[in-house]
């Protein structure tokens, strides 16, 4: 009872599609009679209503089974034709409608005709599906003994061909228009596909339809052709299934009422030939049509995955711009804290007794805030490289300086831990052509790293070579050294060693930023285990070529004490304790040192006094350091620029160069930065006097 409630529902619901399906099926059949009145065929033999019910089911759904059925019924009725043969049309063209439906419903056919799959489903069920009606047609009629007077398997043939093309090109068309008859082209586009099935109709009805078949020879099946290649390409499937189904109709009417006769074969020859034309056609070019849509798609969405990528690949250089801003920010903001904290320890270091346990812990101290010093430096290096912002400033450099440099800066840590350092160098001096700074910086990163996994007591060899062309760098230690599962891995950014259980300090950035220091400079790093497991050694090649001069180095020493050289001096730091204990700092060595908290205040203390350095804060509230700067040059107040700042980046030192600095340093500053600068001015000064 359910059933019957809920089909009843049904139907009442899809009345509309119901009965145009039985009005569509009883006119192409009765159009079909009509049409080919004279011919001794059955009304299927070309214009066959198989197209309509094969389009009604995949349109409506199996509901409008039930129309087909009574429009065969009806058809057949109306026709006056034997009993048997109306049962036989009525089980054809309802169970063909049903299987065909059902096949493409299993593969999930798509009735937009957009791809290859759902094309070809489409031709196989025209071409195969197709000969259930004119099977259980021809079955009916043999056992009631109701065969035509046609030669046995004409008739058959003839009704299969009949069925397959209304199924391959009136079945597309309601398939492709009912739902949606209106396109949403352009205008423009519209008009184009317009003109040519304007052009298609008219070329046909001369090719099908009178004695004019060619034009100066040339035969209007090519115009024909080049035509709905346009629309495969241009159009798509919807217009073509307009096209074809014009072409059809005009080629039937042709073959029955034409003035052209392709063969002397009568008309049952016209109709076949115009026929198999027809198939091919319309076969070969929906084909075409689906993969040009299916390429079109796969464009479409290609282009679509490209501007998703686009936009994630925008949005991961937004978030990677805004993670370098806040590493350089957060990388400012810590080295503030660290200037007073490093100004106070040397302070206390100076005041202190050097064999004093206080003059241990106070040098630990002093160690560590330089090592925090340089993991900022390495953090802004490594943002920077990710971002290809980073660059080399090649010149020719000695190569004793940047070795000595570089073992300067390491020297408190190797010292703490009671490491033996040894070092070899060239015989004779050399100048290279390499970024000194960024050398010095990978020697330094690798003995950090030598100090760092050697127990205390052990030995770390700097070993320095110039030879066939490349620059030669390794550092050998006697460490806990590297599992053989890490050696590929050394190097990638916050990857850090987990040794006999033990796990350094560090963040685990000074290698990769060493690696790709090297590789700037066209060079390779490797590393190696040590014999039997102990050790590690790092070795650095970089192409460059080298000059050697046999004259000994008169560069004096980096490290120079400024004591008792008695400057005047004015720190300007919005940073009141980072002011006040530098300025207590330099006080005890020996200098006069005035303070000032902002840019106005600075440039007051200037206009009564020039003192012979100025160490001046960039970031500050009032007025920038950039601007305190012009000021001063302009002018023309003679004293030493010295900038400190929390950023050490190339365009920074560049900017505060064209701003009239003398020097760039970089928080947090210690007298090891200091002193040098402080000592050349005093020894200008003196040369001055």
């Amino acid at each position: 009872m359910n059933t019957v409630m809920s089909i009843t529902e049904r139907v009442r619901t899809h009345w509309l599609p119901i009965v145009l399906t039985f009005a569509a099926f009883l006119i192409v059949a009765q159009v079909s009679t009509y049409l080919y009145r004279d011919v001794s065929a059955s009304s299927s033999v070309i214009l066959s209503p198989a197209g309509v019910g094969f389009a009604a089911t995949v349109i409506a759904g199996y509901i409008v089974l039930p129309a087909i059925a009574l429009a065969a019924l009806a058809n057949g009725i109306i026709n006056g034709a034997p009993l048997a043969f109306i049962f036989g049309s009525v089980i054809g063209n309802t169970f063909q409608a049903f299987i065909l439906f059902a096949i493409l419903k299993k593969i999930g056919f798509d009735r937009r005709l957009s791809t290859v799959k759902d094309m070809i489903a489409l031709v196989g069920m025209a071409l195969v599906g197709s000969m259930i009606v004119p099977t259980v047609n021809l079955i009916t009629r043999q056992f009631y003994s109701f065969l035509m007077d046609a030669p046995y398997p004409a008739p058959w043939l003839t009704w299969w061909l009949g069925g397959a093309i209304s199924m391959l090109v009136i079945a597309p068309l309601l398939i492709r228009w009912v739902g949606r008859p209106y396109s949403s082209r352009s205008r423009a586009t519209l008009i184009e596909i317009s003109i040519a099935i304007i052009l298609l109709t008219i070329n046909s009805i001369f090719l099908f339809g009178s004695s004019v078949t060619s034009i100066y020879g040339m035969s209007l099946i090519l115009p024909l052709t080049g035509i709905l290649f346009w629309l495969a390409f241009r159009a798509g499937p919807r217009f073509m299934t307009l096209a074809l189904f014009i072409m059809t109709v005009i080629s039937f009417g042709g073959a029955l009422y034409g003035t052209y006769t392709p063969s002397a074969g009568g008309l049952a020859e016209r109709i076949y030939n115009t026929q198999v034309f027809d198939l091919f056609i319309a076969f070969f070019f929906f084909i075409l049509v689906s993969l040009e849509e299916q390429l079109k798609e796969a464009v479409r969405r290609l282009s679509e995955q490209n501007n998703m990528l686009r936009g994630t690949v925008n949005s991961a250089n937004t978030e990677t711009r805004a993670k370098n801003e806040f590493i350089a920010t957060l990388a400012h903001e810590l080295r503030n804290p660290l200037a007073p904290l490093l100004s106070s320890v040397e302070m206390l270091k100076l005041t202190a007794s050097p064999q004093s346990d206080t003059a241990k812990t106070l040098s630990q101290m002093h160690n560590q805030i330089r090592t925090m010093g340089y993991l900022l430096d390495d953090l802004l290096d490594i943002s920077r490289i990710s971002q290809r912002r980073l660059t080399l400033n090649k010149t020719k450099s000695s190569l004793e300086t940047i070795v000595r440099r570089a073992v300067e800066m390491t020297t408190p840590s190797i010292a703490d831990r009671k490491h033996l350092l040894t070092v070899t160098l060239p015989q004779q001096s050399l100048d290279v052509e390499v970024d000194a700074l960024r050398i010095e910086q990978v020697i330094v990163n690798l003995l950090h790293n030598a100090s760092k996994y050697t127990p205390e007591g052990g030995r770390i060899d700097l070993i320095v070579e110039h030879a066939r062309g490349e620059l030669i760098l390794k550092v050998r230690d006697t460490g806990i050294g590297i599992p053989e599962e890490m050696l590929n891995r050394i190097f990638e950014p916050f990857v850090q060693v987990n040794s006999l259980g033990k796990k350094s300090g560090g963040i685990g950035i000074g290698l990769a930023l060493t690696k790709n220091l090297v590789e700037m400079h066209n060079g390779m790093i490797d590393v190696r285990r040590g014999p039997n497991g102990v050790g590690t050694e790092f070795e650095v090649r970089i192409p460059t070529t080298a000059e050697t001069r046999f004259t000994p180095s008169t560069e004096e020493p980096i490290r120079r004490t400024a004591k008792n050289q008695g400057l005047s001096i004015l720190v300007v730091d919005d940073n009141e304790s980072a002011a006040d204990t530098l300025q207590k700092l330099l006080t005890l060595r020996g200098h006069k040192v005035q303070v000032a908290y902002d840019g106005e205040e600075a440039l007051a203390a200037l206009s009564h006094a020039a003192p012979d350095v100025v160490i001046l804060d960039i970031g500050l509230p009032d007025i920038d350091g950039y601007e305190i700067a012009g000021r001063i040059r302009e002018a023309h107040i003679n004293t030493v620029l010295v900038a400190i700042t929390g950023y050490g980046q190339d365009e920074d030192k560049k900017r505060s160069e064209e701003s009239g600095f003398d020097f760039h340093l970089v928080k947090p500053v210690g007298l090891d930065n200091l002193e040098p600068v402080l000592a050349s001015v005093g020894a200008k000064s003196m040369r001055t006097h």
